[in-house]
């Protein structure tokens, strides 16, 4: 893993470097990219890993306020902190400097100690505030595995009678074949029928233990995906609940358009959602269970609307931690989740 803490300096005046080397004698794995104009930082920002930059405000062509505009703009650049270290005396421009969310606006009339210990104060906040984020992405990928495996074991739970049907059928074929085959009995066309039939059996059963095995796979890059495919591949897993609970199922895809997301959270979500609404209508016997699922494109984003017909009153709440678990994985993903309940149901908006 690499450590070093990368500073780039934007400024067209040699001197200033000089004023951050003694930085060197006081932290460990300091590089320091420098720049003298705006295109080369933002190459040296594009290229390689930058946890600070400072930049001076007087910059040939793009000046340091309309570069510090522009980092939001990309995905790399967006979250890197920054300073300025110029010789603008202005209030004016000090006040903005802090309203673009500057961390520090210091005047290269400071002495070269009193530089070193700011930069420092900053350079471990920085530091502090990566490794508090690096714990919580892994608390947060820990409870996302813990989620993912409950919800697995009650997904595998509502498997197991298929399969189990699956099986004895196979079996049952197969001893039949036996029989026939010990007493002369069977045709081609008879054995192929039965054989057709094991197939069949072992291909469905040999496809859902491949949803399940896949929904354990915690993808590391996104891909291109169709909702109304990962929508249906959610009702798939859950098919042995819905057809025992007689749920009837209805979709509306009002948009067919590729995203670029993590199939498997997406799924995840899915999956959550619509159990969490089958398990409602176990618990409340509810008369002719229905969950309609539309899709629709608003804002530029897509669109996830889940509706079930249980109403407020017979409703339970969605467990914070699970909602929790849900946000992580929407945020992953870019997205939001809503949850309104209302007279005839509960909707379950997801913004991706």
């Amino acid at each position: 893993m690499n450590n070093n803490f990368n500073i780039l300096l934007i400024d067209n005046i040699k001197e200033t470097l000089p004023f951050l080397q003694d930085l060197r004698y006081h932290q460990n794995n300091i590089n320091i990219h420098t720049a003298a104009t705006t295109e080369e930082g933002l190459n040296i920002m594009f290229r390689d890993t930058i946890d600070l930059i400072i930049t001076d405000i007087d910059i040939p062509l793009i000046n340091g306020f309309e570069l510090i505009e522009f980092l939001p703009k990309n995905e790399k650049t967006k979250k890197i902190p920054f300073l300025f270290f110029t010789t603008n005396n202005n209030l004016k421009d000090e006040l903005k400097a802090y309203e673009m969310g500057a961390m520090d606006y210091i005047q290269k009339t400071i002495s070269s100690e009193i530089l070193v210990i700011k930069l420092n104060r900053h350079i471990n906040m920085i530091k502090k505030e990566k490794n508090q984020l690096s714990s919580l992405l892994k608390l947060q990928e820990t409870i996302i595995k813990q989620f993912r495996t409950a919800t697995i074991g009650e997904i595998v739970t509502s498997h197991i009678i298929k399969w189990k049907e699956s099986l004895d059928i196979i079996l049952l074929t197969n001893s039949s074949l036996r029989f026939k085959t010990a007493t002369n009995q069977f045709t081609v066309d008879s054995f192929e029928k039965k054989l057709s039939k094991i197939d069949d059996h072992i291909y469905t059963t040999s496809s859902n233990i491949k949803y399940i095995n896949n929904f354990f796979v915690c993808e590391e890059k996104k891909s291109n995906l169709m909702l109304d495919i990962v929508i249906q591949k959610a009702l798939h897993v859950l098919k042995p609940l819905i057809d025992f609970q007689k749920v009837e199922i209805i979709t509306h895809y009002k948009v067919h358009k590729e995203i670029n997301k993590y199939t498997n959270d997406i799924l995840q979500i899915l999956i959550y959602i619509i159990k969490n609404s089958l398990t409602a209508f176990e618990k409340k016997d509810i008369f002719n269970p229905k969950i309609t699922i539309t899709v629709k494109e608003e804002s530029n984003a897509q669109i996830i609307i889940v509706h079930d017909n249980i109403i407020i009153e017979e409703k339970e709440t969605i467990l914070t931690f699970e909602l929790y678990t849900l946000k992580i994985l929407l945020d992953r993903n870019n997205g939001t989740i809503d949850i309104k309940n209302t007279e005839a149901g509960t909707y379950f908006y997801i913004k991706i």
